[in-house]
């Protein structure tokens, strides 16, 4: 079995990708998507609505990532590495998916491969994002290596 680094990896799709891959890092720490919801009354209606810290974080995003002038097309492949400040959250890509919609994608649908990294780094809270088209035949073998190596 081949264990690749993350810089191995990164290397290897670069190279092994018709489309470059779109490399970003966004500083600052993202809130947790199912956390992040609160219940209001408008005009004496229950909704709910993103939390404080959602919405900075939103806001912090739109700020440090703008819109590719070419959006990935079809299905999506996501590598994503999230620093937080401290091991008390939860790891939750979900608003990170929903922020890079009309940026990296239109639409999270599109995103049908994702891998997802949880660290601490309590002086530079960050995000690492690798998105880049999805390879269905690269999947594919790595399952097809995977039954063979353990039947």
């Amino acid at each position: 079995m081949v264990t690749l680094s993350a810089i191995d990896l990164v290397q290897y799709l670069v190279h092994n990708s018709s489309m470059k891959p779109v490399y970003l890092v966004v500083k600052g720490e993202p809130a947790s998507k199912a956390n992040s919801r609160r219940l209001v009354q408008r005009g004496g209606k229950p909704m709910f609505i993103k939390s404080a810290k959602a919405l900075s974080y939103a806001e912090l995003f739109a700020y440090q990532v703008k819109p590719l002038p070419q959006m990935i097309e079809g299905e999506v492949r996501l590598d994503i590495w999230i620093y937080y400040s401290t091991q008390r959250p939860d790891l939750d890509e979900g608003l990170i998916l929903d922020l890079l919609q009309g940026k990296v994608y239109a639409n999270d649908r599109q995103v049908r491969e994702r891998h997802v990294y949880h660290f601490i780094d309590k002086y530079d809270p960050r995000v690492v994002i690798l998105a880049q088209p999805r390879d269905k035949a690269a999947g594919e073998e790595l399952l097809e290596a995977a039954r063979r190596e353990w039947g």
